[in-house]
């Protein structure tokens, strides 16, 4: 448990429901299992347990826990850190026994001179089918609940328990509300985390192999190695491929893209369009933006294409600290910039704004449109960016995407090491993209794949099997998809870029869908993650009009193979509100960015999960 003694920085309502008796112990422990948890930010902290079962047993008067003549205590904690509320000395002449003969029905206790500190709880009511508590906090939330919530009412010798858990709904600043929590199995304290018991036991274990031994990836101290961490190593599995997903986090403005360094398993970064990077430590979400580069960045909350749309990080990050950010400037230019953490990179929640180094710049005049807007490290260590073609209707700045001499409508491959700035032109490896707003690498293979945005009538994904090689030609303009963009009628004669060429010479993609699908693919990540070892290899895509949350795995003569559409599953409630993409986190889990159509507050990020 966590133990800040800074008073609780919740302000919690929460319902508990019994779901049985069989959970409940007669003797000195009293496990409850939770139904509901809220936590508000409202000055005040409630806690609720009520049985709709047996009752559950109260203090006999006059006996060894009857806290009117006998010490008792309370203790509200986060187990994640983010805060606690304690009262060691209930004082007992605040006990008032219930009832004739006194304690029959309960006891109560009241202190209406409680406030935030020291002595902060206002009211507890204990009977036999309800606990209920309120205390005075000092209303100041530091951000969502970072692990179960806990109460631990003592009475004497008796500890009565809950263990607020169980499926998170909400999990933001102001804002925590869980369902369906099992009573914990008994009212000890959890035991610290053990290395090398074979359980990776976060946030202080980033693996556990089951031994302490060096040079397999997990060190003696349950730290992952840089060479060939073991990742995985003491991570709980589920099988099948039955999908749900859970908030990570929300009261996001405008997120486009979810990264984590490669060894840092404790934290995720979320890019806000704005011109922010915000950072997720153990669940919570800070308030304090670890980039803050809004006055770089042209952005419209009215709806736009340009802003800050990607972070990728160096595969050193850890040490040097090194991280890159693509961003459309105030003069709708395409900049990919190198920043550099302050202090520790793996401790450090704070980037140096100061550090910019300007990699390279890509021209974008005529349009604010088709900015493109991804980084990856590529398989081979280059940075790869991913520019649309310019903007407008059928490439009407250029055309760009075929021009050897432009940089527009192309991928780019930048050494790292090179000296800045660079010629974009000279980096270009592949060309032939309309808006490739999104691609990745599946770190498996080191396969390629390519969600490229599309004109009138296809979305497409394109796949280039690893080794990826210079030179692919994906086609636009003319071909859209697989379709000559000027001669196919669900174009309806857009007069995109006259007649078409044979196709020789150019590579096709392995899925595309009409606009009656969607209207703007989000392309998303090969699973390789330790959770769901049944959905290896399983790529996940969708589209920022529809929302929904489509799978393919594998490729076979060009064509994607295994399709699914995982809506169903994963989004029953239709929460996703303009899937703007997809992201990892260090061990390869896939999360989805819902950007909230720019509105402010309203983007989220959920977590793919087993159902």
């Amino acid at each position: 448990m966590a133990r800040t003694g800074t008073g609780l920085r919740l302000a919690a309502l929460a319902a508990l429901t019994f779901l049985g008796t069989a959970a409940l112990a007669p003797a000195a422990d009293v496990p409850l299992p939770g139904k509901l948890l809220l936590i508000k930010d409202t000055k005040t902290a409630k806690v609720i347990a009520k049985s709709t079962g047996t009752p559950f047993p109260v203090p006999a008067s006059g006996g060894p826990t009857d806290p009117t003549a006998n010490p008792s205590s309370i203790v509200i904690d986060d187990l994640g850190g983010s805060g606690e509320l304690t009262e060691v000395d209930l004082a007992t002449g605040n006990w008032k026994a219930l009832g004739n003969p006194p304690g029959s029905k309960g006891y109560a206790y009241t202190n209406r001179s409680a406030a935030a500190g020291a002595d902060p709880v206002k009211k507890i009511i204990l009977k036999e089918q309800i606990v209920k508590v309120i205390a005075r906090d000092d209303g100041t939330l530091d951000g969502p609940a970072a692990g179960a919530v806990e109460m631990f009412l003592t009475l004497g010798t008796d500890t009565y328990c809950a263990r607020f858990g169980g499926t998170s709904i909400k999990n933001t600043i102001g804002l925590v509300k869980r369902k369906d929590a099992a009573a914990p199995a008994d009212c000890s304290v959890p035991p610290a985390p053990v290395c090398g018991n074979g359980v990776a036991e976060a946030p202080s274990e980033e693996c556990d192999d089951g031994g302490t031994s060096t040079g397999d990836g997990c060190d003696a101290t349950c730290q992952l190695e840089s060479v060939n961490p073991a990742l995985c190593a003491g991570v709980s599995t589920t099988s099948g491929t039955t999908l749900a997903m859970t908030l990570v986090a929300s009261g996001l403005t405008s997120p486009v893209h979810v990264a984590a360094p490669r060894l840092d398993t404790n934290r995720l970064f979320i890019v806000e369009q704005s011109g922010r990077i915000r950072v997720v430590r153990n669940g919570v979400l800070s308030a304090t933006p670890y980039l803050d580069i809004e006055g770089l960045v042209a952005y419209s909350s009215g709806g736009t294409e340009q802003g800050l749309l990607s972070v990728a990080f160096d595969p050193d990050f850890e040490t040097n600290g090194r991280f890159y950010v693509y961003y459309v400037d105030n003069s709708g230019d395409v900049v990919i910039a190198r920043y550099t953490a302050t202090g520790d990179p793996s401790s450090s929640d704070d980037a140096d704004e100061s550090s910019a180094v300007i990699m390279t710049t890509v021209p974008h005049p005529g349009a604010g449109n088709h900015n493109g807007g991804q980084l990856q490290i590529g398989p081979d260590g280059f940075l790869y960016a991913a520019i649309g073609d310019g903007g407008g209707g059928c490439d009407s700045t250029g055309p760009n995407a075929q021009d050897d001499t432009d940089a527009r409508g192309k991928l780019l491959r930048i050494d790292r090491g090179a000296s800045f700035p660079v010629d974009p032109v000279t980096t270009i490896w592949h060309k032939g993209l309309r808006n490739p707003f999104r691609f990745s690498f599946d770190r498996g293979t080191g396969d390629l794949y390519i969600g490229d945005v599309g004109q009138n009538a296809y979305e497409e994904i394109d796949v280039d099997a690893a080794p990826v090689s210079s030179g692919v030609n994906w086609g636009w303009l003319p071909y859209e998809g697989t379709h000559c963009s000027n001669e196919d009628p669900m174009v309806g004669g857009s007069g995109c870029g006259g007649a078409c060429p044979p196709p020789a010479g150019f590579t096709f993609p392995v899925l595309e869908y009409t606009h009656g699908d969607g209207c703007s693919v989000s392309g998303g990540y090969v699973y390789r993650g330790c959770a769901l070892p049944d959905l290896l290899g399983t790529y996940f895509y969708s589209d920022f009009c529809s929302s929904f949350v489509r799978t393919f795995a594998g490729v076979s003569g060009g064509v994607a193979q295994n399709q699914v559409d995982r809506t169903t599953d994963v989004d029953p409630d239709g929460d996703l509100n303009g899937v703007s993409g997809f992201g990892e986190d260090a061990r390869g889990e896939v999360y989805i960015v819902s950007h909230g159509n720019f509105a402010a507050g309203a983007g989220a990020i959920y977590r793919i999960e087993a159902e």
